[in-house]
């Protein structure tokens, strides 16, 4: 019997070097998932941001068929946006769509309302959009800075009507 001492070469990879690429990958993907969740978050708010915009054009072409009406609000609020006006199944499933009275509540005869696209608890996301009857619209960092129609701050001007 005859034994060869040569070694065998074998392909493949060790397992330090495997390790190696699996710590790379890693690494690779606690950068890359948090930026492409920013992403969907930034078209998402985008989506409500064009939902608004319809939701105002709806708005407003009624009070064109309709001018004796006063009270938006109240018209446009909860059961009865959802009569008048559908909102995309992938906005409503990540944001939640209102309108609001500006300022206090005894605004509410006023002709002027706010739209309002905050995230719902489902999505975890944090960043919102307001739009104002007139046409201006404000990217929030926070639903809160929505909510209160801040126009500085936490919230920048990105279009509308000047």
């Amino acid at each position: 019997m005859h034994f060869d001492n040569k070694k065998i070469n074998t392909r493949g990879f060790t397992l330090p070097e495997m390790m190696v690429v699996v710590g790379i990958i890693a690494i690779l993907s606690m950068i890359a998932i948090p930026v492409y969740t920013g992403y969907l978050e930034k078209g998402r708010l985008t989506m409500a941001q064009a939902e608004l915009m319809d939701l105002n054009n709806v708005i407003r072409l009624d009070r064109v068929r309709n001018p004796g009406k006063s009270n938006i609000h109240a018209e446009y609020s909860g059961s009865e946006l959802a009569k008048k006006f559908r909102v995309h199944p992938k906005v409503a499933e990540y944001y939640d769509i209102s309108v609001a009275p500006p300022g206090n509540t005894a605004a509410k005869s006023t002709p002027a309302y706010y739209l309002l696209a905050v995230p719902n608890a489902k999505s975890g996301y944090s960043k919102a959009v307001w739009m104002k009857s007139t046409g201006e619209v404000y990217r929030c960092d926070s639903a809160d800075s929505a909510r209160n129609f801040e126009t500085s701050g936490k919230c920048e001007r990105v279009g509308g009507a000047e």
